[in-house]
C-alpha cells in the first residue's frame, strides 16, 4: 500500500511540471481509456485478429525473466557499433 502512495506522490509532482495542454491531453486518453467494456472488447477482438505470437506464454516468461534481472543490476551494455555488427551476423 506504501508503494502505492509513493508511486501516485511521484506522478503528481510529475503531473505538476507538465504543460497545461498535456495535463488536458492526458485526461481525456484516461477517460478515454474508462470510457467502457465495449471499447476493450473490440480491442481485444482486433488484438486476436492481429496476434503474431509475441505475447505467447515462453515469451511472456522470458520478459518477465528479464525484468528482473533489470531490477537485480544484472545489464548488458554495448556500443551501436556492437550492435550493429550483430544485425550484420
Amino acid at each position: 500500500m506504501l508503494t502505492q502512495t509513493a508511486e501516485r506522490q511521484e506522478l503528481y509532482k510529475m503531473i505538476d511540471t507538465l504543460p497545461d495542454d498535456s495535463v488536458i491531453a492526458m485526461r481525456d486518453l484516461i477517460r478515454s481509456l474508462r470510457s467502457g467494456i465495449k471499447a476493450q472488447e473490440v480491442t481485444d477482438e482486433a488484438a486476436q485478429d492481429n496476434d503474431d505470437g509475441f505475447y505467447d506464454e515462453a515469451n511472456v516468461r522470458w520478459l518477465k525473466g528479464s525484468i528482473e534481472q533489470l531490477k537485480q543490476g544484472k545489464v548488458v551494455v554495448k556500443t551501436i557499433e556492437e550492435l550493429e555488427s550483430m544485425a550484420d551476423e
